[in-house]
């Protein structure tokens, strides 16, 4: 049995309208994570109650939120899952408990699993990353049992949120303006190692990374150097009167410069660093930058041209919860998604590196409804962190998805969690007459057609009338974990796109088998599937993913 490690636990008369403008952005908030967190229990209620439940605090250094910020959405979300504990007999573990037993969450993963599980005494973890948007947060959660391989719920919300910060800005006055408030902090710095500022949409660092950090890195030692030149200036001056005054401390200390450079909206760029000192973090803090003020790099110069290379890195974490051929196809995936995010403008994931199955599938929901990845050449990293940390390049063109008219449907799954042989039950629907092409992408990354059948060309939808498939007079459709001594659980989901013209599905993928074994002979690899799907007209199509998880 695989073992789910803890991860714990979300003028004067202007005066009253800006008043009510704030209060109904906090209502809205609020209606935003009600919503959220009912969806969590339902799904969690689904199979389990009268369980205790941890919802794990966001960290200082994990987050670009700042401090007064990442608790009170914390709090504000650990209110909203109180709020509907009763419905399942739960009971949350108390937050204050939660910041005292956690520690930095790659630290967490490697530690003794066991010693965390008997302080939390938790039985279900939740953890959720909160991403930075223009005027809002992405919450992407993920629920799961801590004694086997059950993923109970994977949600993904975006919420208003006053972030407290300032407006976008000209880069330089960004980067000043970021280490007059950062050098305080660091009194004592003397240097900093080369500054490595991770650019997200890739998830390497780039031309534009590099230039930030290395001019942040000389503002930090030009304002430390004004800050030693006052203090120094103070003493000399003052010393004659007071022999108790102490120079002040050399500039002696070298410290780590580390950040991510993230793209919260096409005009908007975030920039979020730590300072660190013996592998403590020290000072952290972040700015907005107006992206029109950026200098011209491979980066800015983006062009979204047919036919441009993207290239783009995933990292993933081996662990109890992630065996290394999970921890692969969730840092391939990783990549899918940044990739996709540099071609659209669009914010990368949240996530900088995949910790579980459920991560994995989660960060392709808000991209690949954008843009496939197509062409793909994939290349495998030294792994870092005693083999721990594994990592791939991934370097592929990006084919746009819906530009013209994008079909909307409503789709759905019976369940988030399945055991072998367990019924799935796809829910339909539509706003007008569209044809969907459903597949089924398997935990080893392989894809599979399930509708349309060999005998017919599309399925139909027609607005007003659901439709749930399988048809009752159909072969059911069920499932199982890949048929490997010792798995027990995989991580799947369901592909749909549709479209309201008519649409090639049957060449995208071979029919699914008449077992599971002959299912896994016949299907595609991922890349050929999207390379298939990128040789089509995609104008006029929308995608969407449901993930689910199936286990013994």
């Amino acid at each position: 049995m695989k073992f789910k490690s803890l991860l714990l636990g979300l003028s004067l008369t202007l005066v009253p309208f800006l008043t009510q403008i704030a209060f109904a952005e906090e209502a809205d908030t609020t209606k935003q994570l009600n919503k959220l967190a009912r969806n969590i229990t339902n799904d969690i209620f689904a199979y389990r109650e009268g369980v205790k439940i941890g919802f794990r605090p966001f960290f200082k250094g994990e987050t670009s939120l700042n401090p007064q910020a990442a608790d009170k959405l914390y709090l504000q979300f650990y209110t909203a899952l109180n709020k509907y504990k009763d419905f399942g007999e739960f009971h949350y573990i108390d937050q204050r408990h939660m910041k005292e037993l956690l520690q930095a969450r790659e630290e967490y993963y490697m530690a003794n699993p066991t010693k965390l599980l008997e302080a939390a005494q938790a039985d279900i973890e939740i953890i959720c990353h909160p991403q930075s948007l223009a005027n809002a947060i992405r919450l992407s959660c993920v629920a799961s049992d801590l004694q086997n391989a059950i993923t109970y719920s994977t949600r993904e919300i975006e919420v208003p949120f006053d972030l407290q910060k300032e407006g976008a800005t000209d880069y330089k006055y960004a980067l000043e303006n970021l280490a007059l408030n950062l050098a305080p902090q660091v009194s004592d710095l003397h240097s900093t190692y080369r500054p490595v500022i991770v650019d997200m949409q890739s998830g390497r660092e780039t031309e534009l990374s590099q230039l930030l950090g290395n001019r942040l890195s000389g503002e930090l030692q030009k304002q430390v150097g004004k800050i030693y030149k006052s203090a120094l200036e103070s003493y000399e001056a003052n010393r004659v009167l007071n022999d108790a005054l102490k120079p002040p401390a050399k500039l002696s200390q070298q410290y780590s410069l580390k950040g991510e450079l993230n793209k919260t909206s096409v005009d908007v760029y975030e920039l979020h660093v730590t300072l660190q000192n013996n592998g403590k973090i020290v000072t952290s803090g972040s700015r907005l930058i107006k992206a029109s003020s950026l200098p011209k790099t491979e980066v800015t110069n983006v062009n979204h041209n047919l036919g441009q290379i993207f290239t783009a890195t995933g990292e993933a974490i081996i662990s109890d919860k992630l065996d290394a051929d999970a921890a692969r196809r969730g840092a391939i995936n990783l990549a899918r998604a940044r990739a996709v995010s540099q071609a659209s403008g669009l914010p990368a994931p949240a996530f900088e590196k995949i910790a579980t199955e459920a991560e994995a599938s989660l960060i392709l929901l808000n991209s690949l409804k954008f843009g496939i990845p197509i062409k793909e050449s994939i290349v495998d990293l030294a792994a870092t962190n005693n083999g721990k940390n594994i990592a791939i390049e991934l370097h592929a063109e990006v084919k746009a998805i819906g530009t013209k008219l994008s079909p909307t449907i409503q789709a759905k799954l019976n369940k988030t969690s399945y055991k072998a042989g367990d019924k799935i039950h796809i829910n339909l629907s539509s706003a007008g007459h569209t044809n969907v092409g459903i597949y089924g992408w398997f935990a080893d990354g392989s894809m599979i057609r399930i509708y349309p059948t060999k005998d017919q060309q599309a399925v139909a939808l027609t607005k007003g009338r659901p439709l749930i498939l399988p048809r009752p007079d159909e072969p059911q459709l069920m499932t199982a974990p890949m048929p490997i001594r010792g798995n027990k659980e995989d991580q799947e989901a369901i592909v749909i796109i549709a479209s309201n013209e008519y649409f090639d599905f049957q060449s995208l993928a071979p029919r699914l088998g008449e077992s599971i074994n002959q299912t896994i002979e016949k299907a595609a690899t991922a890349g050929d599937f999207f390379d298939r799907l990128g040789n089509m007209d995609l104008s006029r199509v929308s995608l969407t993913i449901l993930p689910y998880q199936v286990h013994n």
